[in-house]
């Protein structure tokens, strides 16, 4: 018999605003949340609202409180993927990565720089790590390299025809803007090929991008401890190549919901076994619909064990250069710059005419 809710949400959609409260069983405000709704006047005594308005601040307070109170849209997609007892982990990979497992307390919590959220299930406590290694990495490379007209399936079909390993190409996916945040903190952190000659094909830096993704999350595993099952949802997870590069990658079966918008079944989940005295797991997994599985190629586990040795051996090697490459970015193109007016520039570079 699983436990009572722990908390309820009351919601006031008043003709003004819409406020969304967050209460425990016995009266104590966890958190509110407050949006404004506009009260259209086309004419003299008339009054009109948008109702796909007030939806959205429903939408909006409701989330906004819920996170406030410490039950962020992450703890709910666990428990709509069916993640709800120790031991058992997820990954989700969109414009960011996620990767959590489930402690049986806050005891069992074991990195410094990840998120530790209350399940509501019997003490239990999800711990998370949240790279911000996600799509833009895949975005960013299909413009690059001039697809952007292409389909995705097309483009993973481009990269599928590389052999594991992208011909001995690194990819390092911190693209983004404000660094890195797990399973290591920096806000320097930045992107690269390495590994590259000039025989390195476009597929190759593709795949390359894949698994430095999954290289991300590999090393978000080790953090974690994670091992056996991994379920797997997120905008990313329809790339079956991705999924099978992460089982190759992690030694981990993954498990890819086909289900959409598994943060609200996880909130119907947690609904749906309060209102039917079932465990919330039972209700999850009336609501999750068929799974695909991806399973580890045992003949790939060696190169990419290498692979992934390189891969955090290299980034360790050029992190200490990574706020001196911000500062390079920072000087941009601008030619009164000093990175373009030192004193080499009295002796031009020779042409490659002069060079042979």
């Amino acid at each position: 018999m699983s436990q009572p809710p722990v908390a309820v949400v009351g919601i006031d959609a008043g003709t003004t605003a819409v406020k969304a409260t967050v209460l425990t069983t016995d009266g104590a405000e966890l958190a509110t949340a407050r949006a404004p709704v506009h009260v259209a006047r086309p004419g003299p005594a008339q009054a009109e609202q948008s109702m796909t308005e007030l939806w959205h601040a429903v939408v909006r307070t409701v989330r906004e409180a819920l996170e406030t109170a410490g039950d962020v849209d992450v703890a709910a997609g666990g428990a709509g993927l069916g993640v709800s007892d120790p031991g058992q982990s997820y990954a989700i990979i969109g414009t960011t990565a996620f990767l959590g497992t489930v402690h049986a307390t806050r005891a069992d919590v074991g990195t410094d720089v990840g998120i530790t959220l209350a399940t509501g299930q019997d003490g239990a406590v999800l711990e998370c790590l949240c790279p911000m290694s996600g799509t833009p990495n895949l975005d960013w490379v299909r413009d690059l390299l001039g697809r952007g007209g292409q389909s995705w399936e097309a483009l993973e079909a481009e990269a599928r025809a590389v052999s594991a390993g992208a011909g001995g190409v690194l990819y390092l996916p911190y693209g983004a803007e404000a660094g890195e945040r797990a399973p290591f903190a920096d806000p320097h952190a930045s992107a690269s090929w390495l590994g590259l000659s000039t025989e390195t094909t476009p597929g190759q830096l593709l795949r390359a991008v894949y698994e430095g993704i999954a290289f991300s999350l590999r090393e978000c595993q080790e953090a974690l401890g994670v091992g056996g099952t991994l379920r797997l949802c997120g905008g990313a997870a329809t790339s079956g190549l991705l999924c099978q590069i992460l089982a190759d990658i992690t030694g981990c079966t993954i498990e890819r919901a086909s289900a959409a918008e598994l943060g609200a079944r996880g909130v119907a989940a947690h609904a749906l076994a309060a209102i039917t005295g079932t465990e919330v797991q039972a209700a999850a997994a009336r609501l999750l619909g068929e799974l695909d599985v991806f399973r580890p190629d045992p003949g790939l586990r060696t190169a990419y064990e290498t692979r992934f040795a390189a891969f955090v051996a290299v980034r360790d090697a050029i992190r200490p250069h990574w706020p001196d490459l911000r500062g390079l970015r920072a000087l941009g193109d601008d030619p009164s710059s000093p990175a373009s007016t030192s004193a080499g520039d009295e002796h031009p570079s020779p042409t490659h005419k002069e060079l042979a």
